[in-house]
């Protein structure tokens, strides 16, 4: 089974829907066995979470992720 989660909050400064999308996301992948979780726009490794930052560093990693949801906002995604 392959499952895909918006986690965008992950690249933004927030603090209640990131701790839940952090730990949540985190727990799923440790139990998934042969399963794939993966985390949308592109999140497959992370570091430690902070409310006052992105949890993948600042340039150019989180600018280039919320520019690939800015493109998938305005053109659609691609076919796979």
């Amino acid at each position: 089974m392959r499952i895909t989660i918006d986690a965008t909050s992950l690249l933004l400064r927030s603090a209640g829907i990131k701790s839940y999308t952090y730990h949540w996301v985190r727990q799923l992948r440790a139990q998934a066995g042969r399963d794939s979780i993966s985390a949308f726009p592109f999140l497959s490794k992370w570091g430690s979470l902070h409310h006052d930052r992105s949890v993948v560093g600042v340039l150019p990693p989180t600018y280039a992720r919320l520019a690939v949801l800015y493109a998938v906002n305005q053109f659609g995604q691609p076919p796979d």
